[in-house]
């Protein structure tokens, strides 16, 4: 399970709170034996560097699995297209100042073991909403896929057999 949230670590509140409600969403699932890869991309590679990213994780206080990537612009253009984040691209002016803001989505995708997306979480949802729909979706994905190993056996073995016709 992957839990993908899209930010930038200049970003002053929105993203300081959303990945500390994601953190305790994830502190509460590991509890439950429900681990999740929280992963963070970066949508600003100008300045969200490797070691930018390593410095903020280590100091954040955040989940200590959390994996911060980032890459070239399109690279990350690429990876938020697929999921639909939007982000504003900073101005020449801005970038030449050096201090600027992005706006940007505010969600979190939880991504299921077989690499697809599953569901989306927004800011709206508080960390005891989250953290209830974050189960109850791993619950019944993984019910299914329980079910879905087991039915195919079952209905061999139950198959009524043929029983000859009679002259």
């Amino acid at each position: 399970w992957t839990l993908l949230y899209f930010g930038f670590t200049k970003c002053p509140d929105i993203c300081p709170e959303e990945l500390d409600k994601v953190t305790g969403v994830l502190k509460q699932l590991d509890e439950r034996q429900q681990a999740i890869q929280p992963v963070f991309i970066t949508i600003d590679p100008a300045r969200d560097t490797p070691q930018r990213l390593k410095e903020y994780f280590k100091g954040a206080m955040l989940h200590p699995r959390f994996i911060a990537l980032t890459g070239t612009n399109d690279e990350v253009r690429a990876a938020c297209r697929a999921y639909r984040v939007y982000f504003t691209k900073p101005t020449e002016e801005e970038i030449r100042r050096g201090d600027y803001l992005l706006d940007h989505s505010i969600i979190s995708y939880l991504v299921d073991p077989d690499g697809r997306f599953l569901e989306y979480f927004g800011k709206s949802l508080s960390s005891d909403e989250m953290f209830e729909k974050m189960g109850r979706v791993i619950g019944e994905w993984e019910t299914r896929r329980w079910w879905d190993s087991v039915l195919p056996t079952w209905m061999q073995l139950e198959q009524p057999k043929a029983t000859p016709a009679r002259a």
